[in-house]
């Protein structure tokens, strides 16, 4: 499975909040769909929601398991690092979330 991850150089730094307020003004106002997505690519898409969200969580839950055992073998960087990871994770499982609703 370590194949199927991408390069750290493919993933982006950040979204800048001009590509968000794009995104914003062009998201359907009255909640319908936008766009010509098959029903191929939309059941691709939930299958790969549902596995970020399987594995968000579990991550977290094993960041929270082996709190004692990472901070023996990391150094304060790689904690801070890693605690900025899980943020992001549950930032992104609650954008999921909302995205649903």
């Amino acid at each position: 499975m370590e194949g199927s991850f991408p390069s750290p150089q493919a993933v982006p730094e950040a979204i800048s909040f001009r590509q968000l307020s794009s995104l914003l003004e062009n998201a359907a106002a009255d909640g319908s769909t936008a766009g010509e997505a098959s029903e191929g690519q939309l059941a691709q898409l939930e299958r790969l929601l549902e596995a970020y969200a399987h594995i968000g969580r579990t991550v977290l839950d094993q960041l929270d398991q082996d709190s004692g055992e990472l901070q023996a073998n990391r150094t304060a960087q790689q904690l801070m690092a890693l605690g900025a990871l899980g943020a992001h994770i549950r930032m992104g499982l609650h954008a999921l979330a909302a995205s649903r609703s």
